[in-house]
């Protein structure tokens, strides 16, 4: 009842393409990975603008759940999924027959994890001159006449 209320409450508020955006914001996508952009990054090692459609409708199979038909080792379920989207995505408009023939099939290599970065990474710390800034006076103090 309590997400059937708050769903009711998101939908009056927002539009169906922004509670999108942040569903896809913030869904696991993976072991920890959240998000598609993160999900791009992770798997394709490309930004999530730059995957093909084969690459996406690969991201997008997997989020009814991620750890069993995960993307960086796909099962032909996830495979099934893959081309159902891709198919849908044809007829709806949003690809062209010729997209989806001549897109490349991702191998297993381009759907292997990134290695994960085991280096320490350092901040970038900024130097102060030791100077501070101040507020600007205001035009008025609280009695009304001028500094």
């Amino acid at each position: 009842m309590k997400e059937y209320l708050l769903a009711r409450s998101l939908e009056s508020h927002l539009t169906k393409k922004r509670i999108l955006e942040l569903y896809l914001n913030v869904v696991e996508m993976g072991e920890r990975v959240y998000g598609a952009e993160a999900a791009a990054r992770y798997y394709f090692k490309e930004p999530a603008s730059a995957l093909s459609p084969a690459q996406a409708a690969l991201l997008a199979g997997c989020l009814p759940n991620p750890r069993v038909m995960n993307p960086g080792a796909p099962n032909k379920r996830l495979r099934s999924r893959q081309s159902m989207i891709l198919s849908r995505m044809k007829r709806w408009g949003y690809l062209f027959e010729k997209e989806v023939l001549t897109a490349a099939p991702a191998t297993d290599t381009d759907l292997a994890p990134a290695p994960r970065d085991t280096t320490t990474t350092t901040t970038d710390t900024t130097e102060t001159t030791g100077t501070t800034d101040t507020a600007a006076p205001s035009s008025t103090d609280t009695t009304g006449t001028p500094p």
